[in-house]
């Protein structure tokens, strides 16, 4: 065991598990911003003065099924490992440690945290793509529900004026 080598190790180790963390971040900052466009379309077209139709009715099934798809995403799951605490575990079963072994045993926590970052990114990855085709799904429904409703233009518009 080189203390160089180990050294290189846990700062690359590091350096990884930071990135994992921040695509986490990242998959959860754009899920605000695509729940806020399928909210936009949602009342946009929900305030139309039109008839519900199905087109609507669908359009507001894809914005709920996209709420919980979001509500997948942030909830808070795929970093259990606890590396502070599996530490001091092992420093109390174990004599004392060179700073060497130490960052040793704090990388083998390091790992099995990375690879409950990857799974929580594998999740948010495909919760984030659901998110956008049922975003797709509200926008496209609603819409089409609007423009099913368009008057018929052949038909004269009746005004009846009323005399004190």
């Amino acid at each position: 065991m080189i203390p160089e080598t180990v050294d290189v190790y846990y700062t690359e180790t590091t350096a990884a598990y930071t990135h994992l963390i921040e695509v986490i971040a990242k998959y959860r900052s754009n899920t605000t911003t695509v729940l806020a466009l399928a909210t936009g379309a949602a009342a946009f077209f929900g305030f139309a003065d039109t008839d519900k139709q199905l087109m609507y009715y669908l359009a507001l099934t894809a914005y709920g099924l996209a709420a919980i798809s979001a509500m997948v995403i942030f909830t808070p799951r795929g970093l259990r490992t606890n590396m502070a605490g599996n530490f001091a575990q092992d420093l109390a079963i174990t004599p004392p440690l060179s700073s060497t072994e130490a960052k040793l045993l704090i990388l083998k926590d390091r790992q099995a945290a990375m690879a409950d970052a990857e799974s929580a990114i594998r999740t948010s990855s495909i919760f984030f793509r659901v998110l956008i085709v049922l975003t797709a799904c509200t926008v496209v429904f609603a819409g089409v529900n609007v423009a099913l409703d368009r008057p018929d233009p052949t038909q004269p518009t009746h005004i009846v004026i009323d005399q004190p």
